[in-house]
């Protein structure tokens, strides 16, 4: 059989012409701070839920971030739950990054502020889609959020996340 190297020509012309068909490798860690936002929870139900957006995620550019966890009580800090779930990180293109998260947070009356206990949120990546499939990974996110008048919705006023990831 007879190779054409005209057609190998055209698929790597193809290649370099249309790049954005292959997944881009992530880079080594992505580190943003104060994403905007809204949170809202319910101690009789248990949960805490927020979204919002990102303007610029440390390398990732615009995304959206929503969250769902649900919160269970520590013994002998009544103003404190324990938290898991998962927050998925959106790009406009639709692609996402979707991730576990674990740990802790309490509210400070006196403050009126919702913050995380002891620290932060443990993150790891759990799944992803389009330029982040295959994508694996640990992190943390730290945030402090002022309770609103209605005592069930909170604003984000500081927020860092960090984020080291690999590619399976």
């Amino acid at each position: 059989m007879r190779q054409d190297s005209r057609g190998v020509a055209v698929a790597v012309a193809l290649v370099l012409a249309f790049p954005s068909a292959a997944r881009p490798d992530p880079p080594d860690r992505f580190v943003f701070g104060n994403p905007m936002g809204t949170l809202r929870f319910s101690l009789a139900d248990g949960t805490l839920t927020g979204d919002g957006p990102v303007l610029d995620a440390g390398g990732l550019g615009a995304i959206d971030w929503s969250m769902e966890l649900s919160l269970a009580p520590v013994v002998g800090q009544p103003l404190c739950r324990q938290a898991w779930g998962t927050m998925r990180w959106t790009k406009p293109s639709g692609h996402y990054l979707l991730l576990s998260v674990f740990g802790g947070v309490c509210y400070d009356p006196n403050a009126r502020l919702f913050l995380n206990d002891p620290e932060v949120f443990r993150l790891k990546v759990i799944d992803g889609t389009g330029r982040f499939e295959g994508w694996t990974g640990t992190g943390v996110w730290g945030m402090v959020s002022s309770v609103d008048d209605s005592g069930a919705a909170a604003t984000l006023t500081r927020s860092t996340a960090e984020l080291d990831i690999a590619r399976r």
